[in-house]
Formats: C-alpha cells, sequence, structure tokens
C-alpha cells in the first residue's frame, strides 16, 4: 500500500526559508481547481472506482486542492486516470502535480504541521485537513491506512505547537488583530457571518481577545444541527454565544436586524456575489475575510472602518515579513524541519 498527493497550492509572496516544496499554481487554476463540499462524495465516488485506488481523501481550502489516495500498486497508469476523473469532474483543465510514497507523506505531514503555509505555522489548515480526513474515515472512504496517517499526523502537530511554536499562529487571529487596533470606538455586540473553519476561528480569536462571547450572534444559513454548528458551539468558552439560522441568506429582515444592530460584523463567509448592501447612514465597523467582497455600499457610506479580505492580507504579511526577519525564529523552523525528518524516517524504517 502506497500513498499518493495528488494537487496543487496557490502561490503566495510570504518567504519561506525552508525548503520549497510545494508545487504552486495561479489563482485562477485553483479557483478551476476546488471542489465545493457538497460534491466531495461525488468525486471520491467516481475516483474510488479507479483499478488500484484503496482509500482517498479530498482536502480543498482557499488557498490549496490536494488529493491523499492509498493504492494496492502505483502506477503511472492510475495517477493519470486519476488526474484524468478529476479534470473531467470540475473542467479545471490544469497540470495537477503528485508525489509518491514518502515525498507524498512528507508533503502532507509538512502542510498539516504549518510548514507548508503562506503563514507558516497556523493552524486553519491543519484543522481543515483533520475536518476533511474524519469526514471521509466516516464515509468510508479512508480505511485504516488514513486513520493511521491522520492520528501520526496529529501527535507530530503537538509535537510542533508544544515545543517548537510554543504559541499556535491564526491567520484569523493575526488579520484580527491588527484590525482590531485601528478601530478606536467601543465594541461589544458582534455579528459573524458564516459557520465554516473561518467563522470558528474567528468565534475563538475575539474570545482570547477578551470579548464577551455572550454578546456573540453566529449567522448561519446551514442547519442548526449540523457538525459545523456543533462545532463552533462546543468550544470551550462559546457555550453562551448565539447562534441564529438565516436559511435563505444574509439579505433577509431578520440577518440584516441583527447585523445593523451589532458594533462588529465579521463575514467569515465564501461567496462570489455580494450578500448585503449597506445604507448611507450605516455606522457599522466591517471586517471581511471573505475574498470577493460581501458588500455593497450606498453612496455616502464612509469606509473608516471598512476592512476587507486585501487589508487583512496586509497585515497577516506584514507579520510574516517581521517573524522572518527573527534569526531566532528561522532557527526555531529548521529545528521544526529537523523533528519532521526524523519523525518520517523513524516511521519509513518501521513501515
Amino acid at each position: 500500500m502506497s500513498l499518493v498527493y495528488i494537487g496543487t497550492s496557490l502561490k503566495n509572496d510570504h518567504p519561506n526559508p525552508l525548503s520549497d516544496r510545494l508545487i504552486y499554481c495561479t489563482s485562477d487554476e485553483l479557483l478551476r481547481a476546488k471542489i465545493s463540499h457538497d460534491e466531495f462524495a461525488l468525486l471520491l465516488d467516481q475516483i474510488k472506482t479507479i483499478d488500484s485506488v484503496s482509500e482517498i481523501t479530498l482536502v480543498s481550502t482557499c488557498n490549496r486542492f490536494e488529493i491523499y489516495a492509498f493504492l494496492d500498486e502505483v502506477s503511472d497508469e492510475t495517477i493519470s486516470e486519476i488526474k484524468y476523473t478529476i479534470n473531467s469532474f470540475n473542467k479545471a483543465g490544469i497540470d495537477l502535480s503528485h508525489l509518491v510514497a514518502e515525498e507524498a507523506k512528507l508533503q502532507f505531514l509538512r502542510t498539516y504541521c504549518g510548514l507548508n503555509s503562506g503563514l507558516i505555522g497556523e493552524t486553519e489548515i491543519s484543522m481543515q485537513m483533520d475536518i476533511s480526513l474524519r469526514q471521509s474515515i466516516v464515509m468510508g472512504y479512508l480505511g485504516e491506512h488514513g486513520t493511521a496517517l491522520l492520528n501520526e499526523a496529529v501527535a507530530l502537530r503537538k509535537v510542533f505547537d508544544d515545543f517548537v511554536y510554543k504559541n499556535k499562529i491564526s491567520y484569523c487571529n493575526i488579520a484580527l488583530q491588527g484590525s482590531l487596533n485601528k478601530i478606536n470606538s467601543e465594541i461589544e455586540s458582534v455579528a459573524i457571518l458564516g459557520s465554516g473553519s473561518t467563522a470558528r476561528q474567528v468565534c475563538v480569536a475575539l474570545k482570547n481577545f477578551g470579548y464577551d462571547p455572550s454578546k456573540f450572534t453566529l449567522i448561519h444559513r446551514i442547519s442548526s444541527s449540523s457538525n459545523q454548528v456543533a462545532n463552533i458551539r462546543d468550544i470551550e468558552g462559546l457555550s453562551s454565544m448565539s447562534f441564529v439560522r438565516s436559511k435563505y441568506g444574509y439579505h433577509t429582515e431578520k440577518a440584516k436586524e441583527l447585523i445593523f444592530n451589532s458594533d462588529l460584523v465579521v463575514f467569515a463567509i465564501d461567496s462570489k456575489l455580494p450578500v448585503i448592501n449597506i445604507p448611507a447612514n450605516s455606522k457599522l465597523k466591517i471586517i471581511d475575510f471573505n475574498s470577493m467582497p460581501s458588500c455593497t455600499f450606498s453612496i455616502g457610506v464612509k469606509l473608516d472602518n471598512y476592512f476587507s479580505a486585501i487589508k487583512l492580507d496586509d497585515e497577516v504579511r506584514s507579520y510574516t515579513r517581521e517573524r522572518m526577519s527573527d534569526r531566532n525564529f528561522i532557527a526555531t523552523l529548521r529545528h521544526a524541519e529537523s523533528i519532521l525528518s526524523n519523525e518520517l524516517q523513524c516511521a519509513l524504517n518501521v513501515s
């Protein structure tokens, strides 16, 4: 049984002093390659029918598209057929890269541990990978090999967090902190739109910054009993939050009333089109993680307290540049890489 990686990642200009292992693509190519969550099973079902494919999982996030498959026997024909199936499914038409055996495992572990990230050490991607693998295990796409890989990655990430990074770096944490420092007025009530990993990280970050979770309202579109909502509700310290379902979108009267009566609104959604219009008399403070603007603005709206995804990314890039000029941090990263290499070699020797 051999692990195979097929996929690509979005190139960014965050400097990475470690080896350049990622295979990059353009933002347009990544957008075409990405698969929506409700289509995961359809693609995995198709790939699972290919000869030699024993177990499989898919990780599709804002900056990467990765499929990890355990094959009974690795061949160029099987890898080509998987790539062809992916491109036929989403009409991506891009040259997906692939890695095999220990290189594929190294790719997985480096990504899970935060070394293949634009913000080196961040937690979001490992959380997204964790969710993807656990869903694949529950749905039967992954078996004992995938479970063992996930357990190994979780244990290794804990080593990194405890002994290497010291603090868990979060993209949302860095972006929010920089933006909130620029908002002079007081913030009590907060409306968070979304229910995915970004929304979860936003809630955790705001709580850690000292804001009162009982004043948080999470506005979401999915079922109130879904695992995504439960994952946020069950986080320590967030049980006092309010959860409001707006099934038909964020432009409904119920959602707008909650939004416009909040001191701060955080868009933690992924939408290609704006979901709400901000009227001229509004004094809302808005933080928008959506790569496409989540709102339109009436004439006369002052944008002093509007922080777009571009502004948030600037905050993170500024933070990263500071980290990369810190010799102690670079030394820590090299130590992290050596830990990963040693762990991988030990695993290979055992297998």
